[in-house]
């Protein structure tokens, strides 16, 4: 089962964050419960290809009285339920019992569905906003908010750079890559530990950066070495 959720990047449509749910594992947590409280069970589900109610998991063999519906994932779902020692125990009960035990089992199941979906799309959210090296800003979220930032702060003296590395290349050529990726890490935190706190910076890409910030009476000198 696949939950879809659409994302929107400087109001327009950019993708879609996508949590994927094993159907037997979801419900495994019920069928547990219902096994230890003394039921047999029968999971059931249509398919939007079309087509009657298909069983999923069961091991009950005869029809019950006991079921309940709902809809998830745009599907009809159907759960079925009947006691091991069925016929010992008026219907009345046997039906009151199931479906309070159900309905917790379900509003349980359907809370951490929906906590899980959330949890997904805020990861997804802060990686389009972070970019995956340096850990600062990305472009996208720089070119989003930096708008918002300086309205917030409109009339206060404030500063804007692009920053470009001179002859970077030459760090990757004569030291490798990974020599370059710690030379571009420890840029971004010079930036950061200086305009981090009033303002915003960003990686464009490549050796590229991006800062703006309020100028508050002190120098935007580096701190790292």
């Amino acid at each position: 089962m696949a939950v879809c959720k659409p994302i929107f990047i400087k109001g327009k449509f950019w993708g879609y964050a996508t949590a994927l749910y094993k159907e037997k594992r979801l419900f495994k947590p019920t069928f547990n419960k219902l096994d230890k409280l003394g039921y047999n069970y029968r999971l059931s589900k249509t398919f939007i290809t079309g087509g009657g109610y298909q069983p999923l998991s069961s091991n009950l063999l005869a029809k019950s009285k006991s079921e309940i519906t709902f809809r998830l994932g745009g599907c009809s779902w159907k759960m079925e339920a009947a006691r091991k020692d069925a016929g010992q125990m008026p219907q009345e009960v046997k039906s009151g019992i199931f479906s309070g035990i159900f309905t917790v089992v379900i509003n349980t199941i359907l809370t951490a569905l929906l906590l899980n979906y959330l949890e997904q799309g805020r990861r997804l959210a802060k990686a389009v906003d972070t970019d995956y090296l340096t850990s600062v800003m990305s472009r996208q979220a720089f070119d989003r908010d930096v708008s918002k930032y300086l309205e917030k702060h409109k009339g206060e003296p404030s500063v804007g750079a692009l920053i470009d590395s001179d002859d970077f290349k030459y760090i990757n050529d004569l030291y490798g890559h990974d020599a370059g990726y710690v030379a571009l890490k420890t840029f971004a935190k010079v930036l950061e530990d200086n305009f981090g706190e009033l303002g915003k910076v960003c990686r464009n890409g490549g050796d590229e950066f991006a800062v703006t910030g309020l100028m508050t009476g002190r120098s935007f000198l580096p701190t790292g070495n």
